[in-house]
């Protein structure tokens, strides 16, 4: 061999050894999943979160991102804060959440969530003495602005605690969910599963089934739905339209 084809088989290999294990690291992650710990981007990532909604935004717990077939993303110890005047301090905590996004559809520049996981969540609604109520947005969206479309593959909730407090009428409910699960897809139909007690002794359950949730948000034609709900030894059935175009609802029932 002459001396400058060993020259070009040397550099061969030092181009290309490093580009084919490069590519089999890259297969390996995808394969089996390599998991990266963010915790010294946790409190960045809070403030981004905070200047999109507007308040602050807590994370106290693990920050971790698996990078796969699928990109999850897992995050513990959550809390979103109330603006000043609520009685409570918080308006969401969530002990651990877990969000899965497809690789490929990243890649092609169409992101979704395929799933949601969450546990030990709470929830504080609140009207204040001024009639704001503390889930209602402190920044104004721009009306021309397209709005975000839903496109949810799973949701899964476990150990829901939602409070109601009404300052003024001195109301206050407690809805405790044991579990909530739901496909919110954008272009399949809606289906939501709950079960759990009221004011902690009445157990109900609920199965909704309706039609896509883009035509809601669209308010283009009617949505249809039904609906079950079992409670007390009672139980409720129901179907129709919701028709937002006429802010009206047709529906039939037995119960």
């Amino acid at each position: 061999m002459s001396r400058g084809r060993r020259w070009a088989v040397w550099i061969a290999v030092f181009v290309c050894l490093p580009l084919a294990l490069a590519i089999i690291a890259i297969v390996a992650a995808i394969q089996f999943g390599v998991s990266i710990d963010g915790s010294r981007w946790r409190d960045a990532a809070a403030r981004q979160v905070s200047a999109a909604l507007g308040r602050p935004v807590i994370l106290q717990g693990a920050l971790q991102l698996t990078l796969g077939r699928e990109l999850v993303l897992r995050v513990s110890g959550v809390q979103i804060k109330n603006p000043a005047g609520f009685t409570s301090p918080d308006l969401l905590t969530v002990g651990e959440v877990s969000a899965r996004l497809g690789l490929f559809e990243i890649l092609r520049g169409q992101p979704r969530l395929r799933s949601i996981e969450a546990s030990d969540i709470g929830l504080w609604l609140e009207r204040a003495a001024d009639g704001r109520g503390n889930w209602e947005s402190a920044q104004q969206r721009d009306p021309a602005s397209p709005q975000a479309e839903i496109d949810i593959g799973q949701i899964m909730l476990n150990r829901v605690a939602l409070q109601y407090h009404d300052v003024r009428s001195q109301t206050r409910r407690l809805v405790e969910l044991d579990e909530l699960s739901a496909s919110a897809a954008r272009n399949d139909r809606l289906r939501l599963a709950l079960r759990g007690r009221m004011e902690k002794q009445v157990p109900f359950s609920v199965t909704l089934d309706g039609g896509p949730l883009q035509i809601i948000q669209r308010g283009s034609e009617p949505w249809p739905f039904t609906l079950d709900l079992a409670a007390s030894g009672g139980r409720l059935q129901a179907g129709g339209v919701l028709d937002l175009r006429l802010g009206e609802a047709h529906f039939h029932f037995d119960a």
